[in-house]
């Protein structure tokens, strides 16, 4: 089973969504990934990073694929903003250990059984843990959670830590980082060589 999950990582089109626009499927076959795919952006989708991960913009569609159909994913990835200094909500929110608040706003989709546990072997844990960070000057910043980032928004705002299959989840995932202007990366605990960046706007 792993050998053929990496097999289909290294293909290019792996984690691309956009494959359902060239189709031009008047009625998707799979409703559940077509939010998604409907803000890709196919320009930059093949735009990879010197680490190896791939770029998106904000909006973009990332995706892990399933093993049967390349075209239908078992897991689709929307960042649809990213906050500098948002407010926090919770009437428990502390200041910021490492200097700065940045809260992602995320969607997350998910396939059915039982393709979804075929690649991801269990729920996607998505919380501060699953980032990091490259400040400008490139160097890598590790650890971006807090107990404040944590405690910064209600837990309605917030995506939820434990994903399994069939959903449709979003909320915000908060960091806190030394500082606002990089790269922040997504790594997928199924593979860590597997992951996406966003830069980070200013304003």
């Amino acid at each position: 089973m792993k050998r053929n999950v990496f097999a289909l990582l290294v293909l290019p089109a792996l984690m691309l969504v956009g494959c359902s626009n060239v189709e031009a499927d008047p009625e998707p076959t799979a409703p559940n990934v077509e939010p998604a795919t409907a803000e890709s952006t196919p320009s930059s989708t093949q735009e990879t990073s010197p680490r190896g991960n791939l770029m998106k913009e904000i909006g973009e569609p990332a995706g892990i694929h399933s093993l049967d159909d390349p075209s239908k994913n078992v897991v689709t990835y929307v960042v649809k903003g990213i906050e500098v200094d948002p407010v926090c909500t919770s009437p428990y929110s502390m200041a910021p250990e490492n200097g700065r608040f940045i809260a992602i706003d995320m969607e997350v989709e998910t396939a059915g059984e039982p393709e979804f546990t075929e690649v991801m072997y269990g729920p996607i844990n998505v919380s501060p843990h699953s980032f990091k960070m490259i400040d400008a000057n490139g160097t890598t910043v590790n650890s971006v959670s807090s107990g404040p980032s944590y405690g910064c928004m209600e837990e309605s705002e917030t995506l939820l830590s434990s994903i399994g299959p069939g959903e449709r989840v979003t909320g915000k995932v908060v960091l806190d980082v030394p500082s606002t202007e990089g790269i922040l990366v997504y790594n997928e605990s199924i593979d860590p060589s597997l992951g996406w960046e966003w830069k980070i706007p200013q304003a």
